[in-house]
């Protein structure tokens, strides 16, 4: 019984996902920004969230405890336990992870249209350009690159490693 507890808390019944699209699209718009050539400090402006990124430090900090959990039932020897957890989990999500996917693809699709629609609207207004080359604005801007990037490298560097993370 131990064991399935600490599995289940990897889940999507942890409640620091309760919003998984609007952290996956805060994040996917923040890889976006961190993408192109140049960081404009209005881009940034709407992406940025003090609590969201405490949010992140509190749910790297879980997710450390959660991997030290996971590592001690991996070391344990009951493999059918471990089996059976695992078809368990298969059987009672799969429905919900296709209809997941599909809605998850559509939104993606609609974040890349409404981000080149910005940029063409960017583009045309050029009186903002003295505000964005202000030594202060670019300091912050820099900041906020850093710290998404930071944000961001943790987030692949678990989901690379098959930890559960707001994007998976």
């Amino acid at each position: 019984m131990g064991k399935s507890v600490r599995i289940y808390q990897l889940s999507s019944n942890n409640p620091f996902f309760s919003n998984k699209l609007f952290y996956l699209c805060f994040l996917f718009y923040v890889t976006y920004i961190i993408m192109n050539k140049e960081q404009h400090i209005l881009k940034t402006i709407p992406t940025y969230n003090s609590g969201e990124v405490e949010q992140t430090i509190q749910f790297l900090k879980k997710q450390y405890e959660q991997q030290q959990s996971v590592q001690k039932l991996l070391q344990e020897e009951d493999f059918d336990g471990k089996a059976q957890v695992v078809k368990d989990f298969v059987e009672r999500n799969d429905a919900e992870i296709t209809d997941q996917l599909e809605r998850l693809t559509t939104l993606v699709e609609d974040i890349k249209t409404i981000v080149k629609e910005n940029e063409a609207l960017e583009s045309d207004q050029e009186e903002y350009n003295e505000l964005m080359s202000d030594e202060k604005t670019v300091d912050v801007t820099k900041n906020l690159k850093k710290l998404t990037e930071l944000k961001s490298e943790a987030m692949t560097f678990l989901e690379r490693a098959g930890i559960k993370t707001p994007l998976n």
